[in-house]
């Protein structure tokens, strides 16, 4: 299930979701001090609201009352760019990036975009 980012609650969600999965994956590869930058930047609260506020919207995924990660998407003119697409590791290979990436182009649909991944 998606349910688009609204409250102060679910951007804390998402927040949240971004260290866990962040901190887990990237630490390695560029080091923890670069990913607290980036989160900081890119994945705080406030930068997260601010970019809802610019026309990103944000969906959370949740499956068995557990939120296992979320998606972003941002209109571009006649394209819907999928921005970012993040699922907790406990919840990968259960074919959840591809229901993620089946959403936004439903979405895409959705909102008249004449361009999507996969056409």
């Amino acid at each position: 299930m998606f349910l688009e980012v609204s409250t102060e609650q679910q951007i804390e969600i998402v927040e949240s979701l971004a260290r866990e999965i962040w901190t887990e994956h990237y630490s390695a590869i560029i080091g923890l001090k670069q990913v607290e930058y980036m989160l900081d930047k890119f994945q705080s609260k406030q930068a997260i609201l601010d970019q809802i506020k610019a026309g990103v919207l944000y969906f959370l995924m949740k499956e068995d009352k557990e939120f296992i990660g979320y998606i972003a998407v941002q209109p571009k003119g006649a394209e819907l760019f999928l921005s970012k697409l993040y699922v907790r590791s406990s919840r990968r290979n259960e074919g959840h990036g591809k229901k993620a990436v089946r959403f936004a182009e439903s979405l895409a649909l959705k909102k008249n975009c004449e361009k999507s991944c996969s056409r």
